[in-house]
């Protein structure tokens, strides 16, 4: 009963994660949205009450902070973010060339370039995994180290890991959760540093400067949390094989 429950508590972490990680890609991949911004208020009013580490606190500061930046979100809001989004991510109307730049490729290569190293690895990852990005799909020109690629990945292995406990195939769970610990940190953190910190000196609003911040939080728990969970898996795999 007790392994039972356990395996349920890590399908429902994964489920929770695998959401987090798509909210991520929605934010970085367009203009906040009514609907965003509603999700983005459920969240910030929910994780102040649980944080306990350093990197759970900043997560739900920087959710809170965007919560409290969007209350009350109409068009002219909406239009004043849409300009902030085009500054940070996109460098409109900026001279100076600094902007947050959402390509591992571009913090990862020596010269800051795009399209380098990284992009064949996670290209290489996605096709392993059976996973197509966006230029795969005909759907855009983004290279397939772009940010909202990563972090959709990382949503789909999340949802990988909860649909083997579902199944009670603990041997994929776990070695899926392992890929995605590598991935995160591979992929995602080693650059999240530069990258974050460009983003709070380009904007100009308080939102996009409070989710560098929940995203670099949220990205410090799960150095954690992922590894736990493989923790987790491995300890529950091997009472099975026991068994």
């Amino acid at each position: 009963m007790a392994d039972d429950a356990t395996k349920e508590e890590a399908r429902s972490f994964c489920e929770q994660r695998a959401n987090t990680y798509r909210l991520f890609a929605s934010m970085f991949d367009k203009e906040i949205t009514a609907d965003t911004a509603r999700q983005i208020q459920g969240i910030g009013a929910s994780l102040g009450e649980t944080a306990a580490s350093t990197a759970e606190r900043m997560a739900a500061s920087g959710f809170q902070g965007m919560a409290d930046d969007i209350a009350g979100f109409n068009g002219d809001k909406e239009t004043e973010l849409a300009v902030d989004y085009a500054r940070v991510f996109l460098n409109a109307g900026r001279n100076e060339g600094q902007a947050a730049i959402p390509y591992e490729s571009y913090y990862t290569s020596e010269e800051h370039l795009l399209m380098q190293d990284s992009r064949d690895q996670v290209r290489q990852l996605y096709r392993e995994a059976g996973v197509m990005g966006r230029r795969d799909e005909g759907g855009g020109e983004n290279p397939d180290d772009f940010i909202v690629f990563e972090l959709s990945f990382m949503a789909v292995l999340n949802d990988r890991v909860a649909d083997a406990l579902e199944k009670g195939d603990l041997a994929a769970a776990r070695s899926l959760a392992a890929e995605a610990r590598d991935f995160r940190t591979d992929h995602l953190a080693n650059w999240s540093d530069d990258f974050t910190k460009d983003m709070v000196e380009t904007a100009k609003t308080g939102f996009y400067r409070y989710l560098a911040k929940a995203y670099r939080g949220f990205l410090l728990c799960e150095a954690e949390d992922t590894q736990s969970l493989v923790d987790v898996l491995a300890a529950l795999d091997g009472d099975a094989v026991s068994a």
